[in-house]
């Protein structure tokens, strides 16, 4: 599968349905929806998706800048016939270009699934408490970073402007 692929099938994929399920236990809480066990399945089931992502998601950010690089281009025709064009310094200099532009992005990647750590901790931590409240707060704490690491994955550029 390659890079585009991957950030697809986490973003739209496993990432939006876990933040409908994270949207459900919500209501389950609240008690605006009645589902029983859901609470149950989802500490059991579905939580645990976090720590098993996790990693695909580190990845997708870790291989953005080579695997998105448009110094893959140069692989490729017609540039590859083009020796003035292929020159390594040429090839550095765009890959170096891009990194400028997009390392700021990759960051915020990063920084986004260390929250989602974080509020993770914080979510199973509230859970062993047995108070409403707390995990209420907690879930939503997690909910709105995993928002944000979904939107922070949305920011990685997909598509290479030559300005």
């Amino acid at each position: 599968m390659n890079w585009l692929q991957e950030r697809n099938h986490l973003q739209h994929g496993w990432l939006s349905h876990f933040l409908v399920e994270l949207g459900h236990l919500a209501k389950v809480l609240d008690d605006r929806v009645e589902h029983p066990g859901f609470e149950e399945c989802f500490f059991q089931e579905l939580l645990p998706q976090w720590q098993e992502r996790r990693e695909d998601v580190m990845r997708l950010a870790e291989t953005f800048e080579s695997e998105m690089s448009p110094q893959t281009f140069f692989e490729e025709e017609p540039l590859r016939w083009l020796p003035n064009l292929r020159q390594p310094h040429i090839v550095e200099l765009i890959h170096g270009l891009w990194v400028g532009r997009t390392s700021a992005t990759v960051a915020q990647v990063r920084a986004a699934v260390y929250q989602v750590d974080s509020d993770y901790a914080g979510l199973t931590a509230a859970r062993s408490t047995n108070k409403q409240c707390e995990l209420i707060a907690a879930l939503g704490a997690f909910q709105q970073a995993c928002l944000a690491l979904r939107r922070a994955i949305t920011e990685l550029p997909i598509t290479i402007t030559l300005l």
